[in-house]
């Protein structure tokens, strides 16, 4: 009854299919006509001939264990890749008394799953690649984090001696101005003051020489305010940038992470166990 249905089941099957059924009783086959003719043609000249000793040990041990058995056929034997499934019919007294086996063409599934693990090799490769970068992307960032702390640093030590120069230019003027003071007395003490005078005269000059020193010290310790302030905004920029670089790249390798799950979930859909068509004793036990 059940081989008698097959035809008609066939015909409802969305995939293509073929089958046939091995009746043990009378130790003959018998093909079932259906859609796949790439494969059936090839299932007639097989099966036409004489069952042999492989057969008829996966027969034997369908009708002892009375369980199915699902093996995948490599290209050799039926032409493509068949996943083969090979179930036992039983008789009113719960013997088996034949083997059905149906047969379905996965070349394209076995090709979707090449191509699913190439893909996925790819990504594989892309995400280490992502996560590398993102990986140097953070480096940089602590980097230039380093480079602005230590910028900040000699910008407050350029600022301490800033002020150290403010102290001199002011010991500069009051010397000038006791320089001043001292010229004014010694004028005043006449011939008994023209040596204190050459000292004052001398201690102006130096002053003035302090002054004039301090004035252009302080101008190049400006003209370095002015050029770590640059550095310091560009090493800002540099920092925001790096840091917008490093989160982009993260949320790359969170992307390369999310299609390598998908694409390890497809190829997990489409992978075809690869079996030997040749099943022996250590796949099959007594």
């Amino acid at each position: 009854k059940v081989i008698d249905a097959l035809p008609f089941l066939n015909e409802i099957l969305i995939e293509d299919y073929s089958f046939y059924a091995y009746d043990i009783l009378n130790m003959k086959t018998i093909i079932i006509e259906e859609k796949n003719l790439k494969i059936h043609e090839e299932v007639k000249k097989i099966i036409g001939a004489e069952v042999n000793s492989d057969q008829m040990d996966i027969y034997d041990l369908i009708k002892r264990s009375k369980k199915s058995i699902s093996t995948i056929v490599s290209k050799g034997y039926y032409g493509v890749p068949v996943k083969m499934l090979q179930i036992p019919i039983f008789n009113d007294n719960d013997d088996v008394v034949a083997v059905l086996s149906s047969m379905k063409d996965v070349e394209e599934e076995i090709e979707i799953e090449k191509t699913s693990s190439n893909v996925y090799n790819s990504v594989l490769e892309l995400s280490g690649g992502v996560e590398e970068i993102a990986s140097k992307a953070q480096q940089l960032t602590a980097f230039v984090e380093c480079i602005s702390t230590f910028s900040t640093e000699t910008y407050n030590k350029v600022l301490d001696m800033n002020d150290i120069l403010q102290v001199m230019n002011n010991i500069a003027r009051q010397s000038n101005l006791l320089a001043l003071n001292a010229a004014i007395e010694a004028a005043r003490a006449g011939d008994a003051g023209k040596g204190f005078g050459v000292v004052a005269k001398e201690m102006g000059k130096l002053a003035a020489t302090s002054k004039k020193s301090t004035e252009n010290v302080k101008k190049s310790i400006d003209s370095m305010i002015k050029s770590i302030e640059d550095i310091a905004c560009q090493i800002s920029e540099i920092s925001s940038s790096s840091e917008t670089q490093a989160a982009t790249t993260e949320e790359i390798a969170a992307t390369s992470q999310d299609i390598l799950k998908l694409v390890q979930h497809l190829t997990d859909i489409s992978r075809v166990s690869s079996s030997e068509d040749n099943l022996n004793s250590e796949k099959y036990p007594n």
